[in-house]
């Protein structure tokens, strides 16, 4: 391998040029993610499938060189002094090993400057019940949780418990204590974790990801246990977010998960990132925040309902649409029409916000 393709040369490459993420392939030069663009490090040389493999390796202890080979794929982290933490994902394709690392800065964000609604800042001083993060991959959904939990560690005596694979954002214990435990390292899975979780006298837990029916349950129980339960998903909305968890459950368990979701719930910040006018990312959200009707209408099976309710009395409950988040940013001039388009999950429903605000 040539000098200029030894590790931490190809990382400070990446963050002296502002990426998010790092792509290795076989037969390909190392290319990097810039908002939401992917470009080519030109002046670096291709990389074979040997080459990423002993850049992973060198990373991996034998327990998870060994783990990768039978699994053909592994997640994990690591930091380099002075520079950032990376989020890793090595994994076989077309019988050749490729790697995405994800830069996560050392520092967590300001919470001010990420753009969330002032109203989802109130949620960390609620004490109990679920709070969901949802979106797509890259969606900000851990920065997000992690500013949430950070402004709790630094105005509240608490014990905050997370569980993570793999840890992305490092907390240090401020005003509350923080328990951090890594899927693989600390703790053989999730489910083990979580279970103990409810004996390490938590008030607040973090769970990476609710990504089985498992997780979904131990989630629940967390939350009517009466801790805080702060977790993401994978969702396109607050509504598919709900349906997603009650599909988990076989159909013989749903209207009893359907009942312990609408008294456990607490509110759903779904989002996404879009690059603006100034070519930056800029966050989109829509957030629902319980209510009775909502509760009643999750009870009652009609959750096509729901959406109806998050886009009337703004004022009164706090919460907001997709599209008027982006109506939002075309006012503010940081998004034109045709962008807001672009990235609407309802094109006809924003064509006639637009009217309005023409009118």
């Amino acid at each position: 391998m040539s000098d200029n393709l030894n590790l931490k040369n190809l990382l400070v490459e990446v963050l002296k040029s502002g990426a998010s993420d790092l792509h290795l392939a076989a037969g390909e030069k190392p290319r990097i993610r810039i908002e939401s663009k992917m470009s080519t490090l030109e002046q670096l040389s291709v990389l074979s499938s040997e080459e990423i493999r002993a850049l992973c390796y060198s990373l991996l202890s034998e327990k998870q060189q060994a783990v990768f080979e039978k699994e053909k794929n592994l997640d994990f982290s690591f930091g380099v002094k002075n520079l950032a933490r990376f989020r890793v994902s090595v994994f076989y394709q077309k019988a050749q090993v490729g790697v995405v690392m994800r830069v996560i800065p050392h520092t967590i964000p300001d919470i001010s400057l990420l753009g969330l609604p002032r109203s989802v800042l109130n949620l960390t001083d609620m004490q109990s019940g679920l709070v969901l993060v949802s979106g797509p991959t890259g969606s900000g959904k851990s920065t997000t949780l992690a500013t949430l939990i950070d402004k709790i560690n630094s105005e509240q005596h608490k014990h905050i418990v997370t569980i993570e694979d793999p840890i992305e954002f490092y907390h240090s214990s401020k005003k509350s204590i923080i328990t951090q435990r890594e899927i693989g390292h600390d703790v053989n899975d999730f489910n083990s974790a979580l279970k103990h979780a409810l004996r390490q006298d938590p008030d607040i837990c973090l769970i990476g990801e609710l990504r089985d029916l498992e997780t979904i349950e131990m989630g629940l129980r967390l939350a009517e246990t009466g801790h805080l339960v702060f977790s993401t998903l994978h969702a396109g909305g607050s509504v598919d977010s709900i349906v997603r968890l009650i599909d988990s459950f076989p159909s013989s368990s749903q209207n009893k998960v359907r009942t312990q979701l609408s008294f456990t719930l607490k509110a759903i910040i779904n989002q996404k990132l879009v690059a603006d006018l100034s070519g930056r990312n800029s966050l989109v959200t829509e957030v629902l925040f319980m209510n009775d009707a909502i509760r009643n209408l999750i009870r009652e099976n009609k959750l096509h309902q729901i959406y109806s309710i998050i886009q009337l009395g703004q004022q009164e409950s706090k919460m907001h649409t997709m599209n008027q988040s982006l109506l939002h940013l075309v006012k503010r001039n940081k998004i034109d029409i045709q962008m807001a388009l672009k990235y609407s999950p309802n094109k006809k429903e924003l064509q006639s916000l637009l009217l309005k605000l023409a009118a």
